[in-house]
């Protein structure tokens, strides 16, 4: 993600959190039904911004935790692939 794209989603927090279950509250409210697993081995901490552009809307997940994330169901979304890049794993879930 270019710097630009990602100054533009730091103005719009929505979460800054080290706890799981208050990360899966807030993703509850319009992310598809999913379980999300920490595996460490880094404390969790997660910040999500998301941006409103019309009807579509943008989300950008910084988590300093390897973490995995199970869609309830296969048929509406991809599985996210997490990686770590230095002190923090960034995340994304792609909805078909």
């Amino acid at each position: 993600m270019t710097r630009a794209i990602r100054s533009y989603l730091d103005r719009f927090p929505l979460i800054s959190t080290h706890h799981l279950a208050s990360a899966r509250e807030a993703t509850a409210k319009f992310w598809p039904k999913h379980t999300s697993d920490v595996l460490g081995p880094e404390d969790y901490a997660l910040q999500m911004n998301r941006v409103l552009l019309g009807s579509l809307a943008v989300s950008y997940v910084v988590c300093t935790s390897r973490i995995r994330v199970i869609p309830a169901s296969q048929a509406t979304t991809r599985p996210s692939t997490c990686r770590s890049r230095g002190a923090s794993t960034s995340c994304r879930t792609v909805l078909i």
